[in-house]
């Protein structure tokens, strides 16, 4: 595995096991993030804050954060890792407390 496009997609289908989950709408390759939020949003139908996103990058994590995408900055060093997916899910159970309020 070469790229990261090609590590995020062996890790959808083999490790986290969630392709069955998501459909197909994998945008995973390099380039503005915000163009790539709305794709998947138009073909899954999700709202941009139902999403949670992950990039080692400031700027494409500001690009999500832009959107209204819960967006997780990663570690270069370690990607991501259980803690990142867990912080991105209690960001998400906190805005729908606040939302429910």
């Amino acid at each position: 595995m070469g790229s990261d496009p090609e590590m995020a997609r062996h890790l959808i289908d083999n490790i986290f096991e969630i392709k069955d989950l998501l459909g197909n709408p994998q945008e995973i390759y390099p380039g503005d993030k915000r163009m790539h939020l709305h794709k998947i949003r138009s073909v899954t139908n999700v709202d941009f804050n139902n999403m949670i996103f992950f990039d080692d990058n400031p700027r494409c994590v500001l690009a999500g954060k832009s959107l209204g995408v819960i967006s997780i900055k990663l570690d270069t060093e370690t990607g991501l890792c259980w803690s990142k997916v867990t912080e991105g899910l209690s960001i998400y159970q906190e805005n729908k407390k606040q939302t429910n309020k």
